[in-house]
This record gives structure tokens, C-alpha cells and sequence, in this order.
């Protein structure tokens, strides 16, 4: 990654952090109900229901899907606090320095323009 590169991406976490410490709060960000769909493609229930946060076009959530099914997103549904929260928590971790992106990538098994597209992602996702 070139060294220009580096400073946009550390000018740009700055920035964002900076927008949503002094920032009001604008629309939450939009959350599904996750679906999950056997190999036959019929919906597996899910009690109680996990909620995702969508991430770019990819719904993030917290909790352990059914064995052997497939993820999809459902209908929309109000953000819960504590699921907003722990998206924060990654935003944090993994994208405020180049040093941190680099310790995403290493954990995440993926190379520095996806961390970097995510980080993207997670920025326009947590600053709605």
C-alpha cells in the first residue's frame, strides 16, 4: 500500500471518528431478520430470531446459525442498541489505524483492500 494511501485511510478513519463523537445522531442503520435456508432451501426456524446489521449488501449479525444452512436477509427490522454497539466495537478495533487494519487482515485471513472495503462499508453503515 502505497504511503498516500495510508494517510487517506488514516485521515479518513480520523475524520469519521471525529463525526461521531460530535455528530447528532441521524437515521439508525438498517437491520434485518436473518433467514436461514436448508439444503433444499426451505426456512430453518431460528428462536429467538437473529437480528443482522447490514454491512455494504452483507448483513452482519451476532449468534450461531443453524448447522448447515444458508445465510439471507429478511425483513427490516429497528437496530437493536447492543447489536449497533458491537458494530461500533469492530469499526473501532479494526479500522481507526493502518496498524489495526493490518491486525483485521492477519486475523481475517484477507488482504488489505478488503479490510479496507469493509472499513468503508462499516463507515457508511455506522454514520447513517
Amino acid at each position: 500500500m502505497t504511503r498516500l494511501r495510508l494517510c487517506a485511510a488514516s485521515l479518513a478513519a480520523a475524520v469519521f471518528a471525529a463525526a461521531m463523537s460530535a455528530a447528532p445522531a441521524r437515521a439508525a442503520p438498517q437491520c434485518v431478520e436473518m433467514r436461514f435456508l436448508d439444503a433444499k432451501g426451505v426456512i430453518v426456524p431460528v428462536t429467538p430470531p437473529l437480528i443482522g446489521i447490514m454491512i455494504g449488501e452483507t448483513p452482519l449479525f451476532e449468534g450461531i446459525p443453524p448447522a448447515s444452512a444458508s445465510a439471507t436477509a429478511g425483513r427490516i427490522l429497528p437496530c437493536p442498541e447492543a447489536l449497533v454497539a458491537s458494530t461500533q466495537k469492530v469499526f473501532l478495533e479494526s479500522c481507526t489505524s493502518d496498524e489495526r487494519r493490518q491486525k483485521a487482515a492477519t486475523a481475517n485471513n484477507a488482504d488489505m483492500a478488503t479490510i479496507n472495503r469493509r472499513c468503508a462499508d462499516l463507515t457508511r453503515t455506522l454514520a447513517k
